[in-house]
């Protein structure tokens, strides 16, 4: 049924703002606005996953007046459910990225994916948002990568990742000092005028582990072991 919102007074009137299903008083069109109800922004059915990683996947599945009802087959503990949210915030999560639609994807070697979990143990002094390519051959539930930051390998779990976006495989392989993009020219890493050669690099590097622990700057960049890997990843 329509709802009607009260713009302008009239004796005896409802307080200003008011809404209705049922306008009071003569030329009512003069007094009421007719309210213009917010739609579902996406079709009964769809199914879509939080932004802190994959794992339980959700259903839209119905609307209840003003709510939507959500359900899950298996959470985190293996629990089916079911809940409801208003249709303003169903409309916003999927706006600012908070819920992301699902698409039932088949990972396979080569593939370039980004990490949205963060584990303990395995090799997870990997980080979210870390890219790495899919290598051939896997464990079960776990996927062979090599880490774009170091060019090593590592085991990322198949629930944990999803494919990486063009724009976020291009981030990731931007390596910059001092607002300068690395660029690799006759043998030399170059950041505008400064150039390093590899072993300059692993130099370096060696200075920031133990026993000696030095701090090394450039300009405003600070430079630790995970930024020379990348340089020195490029050689």
């Amino acid at each position: 049924m329509a709802k009607y919102k009260l713009i302008k007074e009239f004796p005896n009137s409802p307080d200003l703002g008011t809404i209705t299903e049922f306008p009071l008083g003569n030329s009512w069109d003069e007094y009421w606005e007719l309210v213009k109800e917010e739609e579902l922004n996406i079709p009964l059915g769809t199914k879509f996953q939080t932004n802190k990683g994959i794992g339980t996947i959700y259903t839209v599945s119905e609307i209840l007046r003003n709510r939507i009802g959500i359900t899950w087959e298996k959470d985190s503990r293996g629990k089916s459910g079911q809940t409801t949210y208003t249709l303003k915030d169903v409309n916003e999560y999927f706006k600012n990225g908070t819920s992301i639609e699902y698409k039932e994807l088949v990972l396979k070697a080569g593939d370039i994916v980004i990490l949205v979990k963060h584990r303990t143990g395995s090799s997870y002094e990997s980080k979210i948002g870390e890219i790495g390519t899919i290598k051939a051959g896997h464990y079960k539930d776990l996927l062979r990568i090599n880490r774009h930051i170091n060019n090593k390998s590592g085991n990322w779990y198949v629930e944990d990742v999803r494919l990486a976006t063009k724009e976020e495989i291009i981030k990731s392989q931007e390596v910059k000092i001092n607002g300068y993009i690395l660029e690799m020219n006759n043998g030399l890493a170059e950041f505008g005028c400064q150039s390093f050669t590899k072993s300059e690099l692993q130099a370096y590097k060696k200075l920031l582990r133990d026993p000696i622990n030095a701090k090394l700057n450039i300009g405003s960049t600070i430079i630790n072991t995970e930024l020379l890997d990348k340089i020195i990843a490029r050689f």
